[in-house]
């Protein structure tokens, strides 16, 4: 029972104190699974984040419900799913209920327009670390630059999910880039 209660307070504080969404929690999540509790090693949260991407849904939940099984299967899985999405849950209450009806008011403007700052931080905080734990090489690191400017160009739009399932193909067929990581057990 302890475990459950750890899996769900663990993500319950990352959900509560992360402004900006799935993305923004990662070095949140991060911290907690992989340093803090030591859920999953650096190699097997790396690969989680991966899948977590790949799946629909949001990131955050999807690591979360990874981590959660990983740790204590199913029971683990909707513990930390629980954990991850209440803080949201509560705040949509809460954002409808007292601020909806103030939403043109220029201090409500005022106070979202100054979080946009913050969130743009934290996701700009957890790429050095992604970028060094992925072991890119010179050919994975052109490939994430072009996937993310054909992600973020306007004139012609590229559905991600394409881009994804393109360079997870090139991967697969490309030789082996010597990757040392003891494959999971």
């Amino acid at each position: 029972m302890r475990i459950y209660l750890s899996l769900f307070t663990s993500f319950f504080t990352v959900g509560a104190f992360t402004l900006g969404g799935g993305y923004a929690m990662l070095p949140l999540i991060e911290r907690e699974v992989v340093k803090r509790r030591q859920w999953l090693p650096d190699a097997e949260y790396l690969d989680a984040l991966a899948i977590a991407q790949s799946f629909p849904g949001p990131v955050a939940l999807n690591i979360s419900v990874f981590t959660g099984y990983r740790v204590q299967g199913f029971r683990g899985a909707v513990a930390a799913a629980a954990g991850i999405a209440a803080p949201a849950f509560m705040a949509m209450i809460l954002i409808v209920t007292l601020l909806l009806p103030y939403r043109d008011e220029p201090f409500v403007e005022r106070v979202f327009i100054g979080l946009r700052p913050a969130v743009c931080a934290l996701l700009l905080a957890i790429l050095p670390g992604l970028c060094q734990k992925a072991r890119l090489g010179p050919l994975g690191f052109l490939a994430a630059v072009l996937t993310a400017f054909a992600v973020a160009q306007t004139w012609y739009p590229v559905s991600a999910a394409w881009l994804i399932a393109g360079v997870a193909a090139w991967s697969l067929l490309r030789p082996s880039s010597g990757d040392t990581r003891e494959p999971p057990p």
